[in-house]
Order: structure tokens, then C-alpha cells, then sequence
């Protein structure tokens, strides 16, 4: 996308030709990034389809500005499918954590409600994680936009994953390396696994959620003799398990 200078969101015409964008993403395009009819962008609809267009001149009474746009391409999600299970941290820390997963190339972020949690995923802060993550999609280019899955119990997280084929790996100080692991499992398996990592809050899983989750199929595995918060361990688990 180096010919078009930046990046934005909306759904995709199969076979190009004329996009609407509503009125509050207009209001980017044209307010925020003082952006004029004629000039190039690009835009992509979360799910791997990036197409090229040119801003017309032409915008209706709800505020929607036309952009005329190529068929899109459709992109392949590079590298290794990760799923990041975690707690929640509280305050602008879950923004931290959200805002990374984008970029980091992350699939599925699942909401964990622990035993030890100190916040739960109510509709308001749904909504403002859906937009940070999102906006740290189009700011870091990248067309595969992270789902945010329902908030569940980590057990009930951890049997579904592993149902669709998934391995579990639950980040835990006393687990060989991570790093090791994956490069563990990729070579047994014959190829690169599937990965879902799962984060306790502050406190860590308790007893009874660390030992369903060992029953689940859980692996243990380590960042290093540290202990890291929440969002920390997400952003740095996910950057290895993706780089791994």
C-alpha cells in the first residue's frame, strides 16, 4: 500500500467501483487527515480485503463522502494463528493491551473472567476496545483485525479451543521457555501450530482454574523469572508466539 498514503476502514463492493463512507470515518479522512477529492487511499475491511481508491467529489446529505475504489485484494493472515485468552486489566491498562493486538497480528482476543479478576467486559468497554483495536489495525496497516470474543470462564475457553485443534499454552513462570515450546511443538506437529495463550489477572489463576486448564491440555510456559502485568505479558507472549 506504499502508493496510498493512509489507511482506513469500511466494508468492501466485491468488484470495486463506488464506496460510501459513513460520516464519522469522512470525517477522518477529510478533517483529521486533511485529505482532498482526488487524493489516493486505501482501505480495508478487517478480514483480509485491502483495495485502493481515489477520493471523488461528492459527499450526501447524511455526510457519507464517496470514494471510488478498486476491486480489493485479498489478503492471506501471514504467520502462525494466535489467540490471546487473558483477564482484563483495569483502567487504560486494558487499552495497552488492546491497542497492540492489532499490529502484533493477533486473530482472536478472548475475554477471561477469573476467579481473581478485578474487571469484568461490560458493553461500554466492548465498545472501546473494539474501536482501540480497530484504530491500531489502520494505524499499523494491517488488514486482519482481531475479533473480541464473548467473556468466559478460562476452563470453557480453554475445551472449546481445544476442540477446534488449537494447543493451549498457559503462561505460568515455573514452564520451560516459550520460545523452546513452540519450536517444540511445530516440530512435532510438522508444521506451525495453531497457538491459544492464556493470562491470568493481577493475581494469577487460582488454584482450582490453574488445574482445569492442566486438564484441558495446557502446557506451561515462561517469559522469563519476572513477573510481568497483564497487558505486558499479552504484548510480549503474543510478539513471540508470532515470531516463533
Amino acid at each position: 500500500m506504499s502508493d496510498a498514503p493512509w489507511f482506513f476502514h469500511a466494508p468492501l463492493p466485491a468488484d470495486g467501483g463506488a464506496l460510501w463512507v459513513n460520516r464519522d470515518e469522512a470525517r477522518h479522512v477529510l478533517g483529521a487527515r486533511r485529505l482532498r477529492p482526488g487524493d489516493a487511499v486505501a482501505f480495508m475491511d478487517g478480514a483480509g480485503g485491502v483495495a485502493r481508491g481515489t477520493i471523488a467529489n461528492e459527499r450526501d446529505r447524511d455526510g457519507a463522502q464517496r470514494v471510488d475504489v478498486a476491486p480489493p485484494e485479498r489478503l492471506a493472515r501471514a504467520g502462525r494463528l494466535v489467540t490471546v485468552a487473558t483477564a482484563i486489566p483495569k483502567g487504560d491498562r486494558s487499552a495497552t493491551l488492546m491497542e497492540s493486538m492489532g499490529p502484533l497480528g493477533v486473530a482472536c482476543v478472548v475475554p477471561l473472567a477469573c476467579e481473581w479478576s478485578v474487571t469484568t467486559l461490560s458493553d461500554n468497554l466492548r465498545t472501546r476496545l473494539e474501536r482501540i483495536v480497530l484504530e491500531g489495525c489502520k494505524q499499523s496497516r494491517q488488514p486482519w483485525v482481531p475479533s473480541l470474543a464473548q467473556e468466559q470462564a478460562p476452563v470453557d475457553a480453554a475445551r472449546s479451543l481445544a476442540g477446534g485443534g488449537t494447543r493451549l499454552i498457559l503462561l505460568d513462570a515455573e514452564g520451560e521457555s516459550l520460545i523452546n515450546l513452540l519450536g517444540r511443538l511445530d516440530t512435532a506437529r510438522g508444521g506451525t501450530t495453531p497457538i491459544a495463550l492464556f493470562i491470568g489477572p493481577e493475581g494469577g489463576f487460582s488454584p482450582r482454574e490453574r488445574e482445569q486448564l492442566l486438564e484441558a491440555g495446557a502446557i506451561r510456559a515462561s517469559l522469563g523469572t519476572g513477573i510481568l502485568r497483564v497487558e505486558l505479558a499479552a504484548i510480549v507472549a503474543a510478539a513471540t508466539t508470532r515470531g516463533a
